[in-house]
């Protein structure tokens, strides 16, 4: 594996490819051709559920449930990759002041 996405754009990619940027779906595209995984952090699954239920965010229930059929199809393009406890402890080298949100920070020690 050698590209991680996050929630974002694994949503935009399952329920609005279009809003994806030329550099992203550019990216998604090398990789599937190279028959590459593309990873997906557990935590960014956790999102998704906190997502859903924020009243700003416009993510509906069907949405998610949407993506993760997605995730479990024989074809799809994205490994899920466990938070393990190496990953949990290198969030502390990820600087804070370049990112503050924890969420963020645990996508980037994946």
């Amino acid at each position: 594996m050698r590209t991680l996405v996050d929630m974002q754009i694994l949503i935009w990619e399952v329920l609005e490819p279009d809003r994806l940027s030329p550099a992203a779906a550019a990216a998604i595209n090398r990789e599937v051709a190279a028959q590459e995984p593309l990873g997906v952090s557990a935590f960014s699954l956790v999102e998704l559920a906190d997502a859903v239920e924020k009243a700003s965010d416009p993510l509906s229930g069907a949405d998610r449930e949407a993506i993760l059929r997605f995730l479990h199809e024989p074809r799809c393009p994205f490994e899920i990759v466990p938070l393990t406890g190496p990953v949990a402890a290198h969030v502390a080298e990820v600087a804070r002041t370049s990112n503050a949100n924890p969420g963020d920070r645990i996508v980037v020690a994946t």
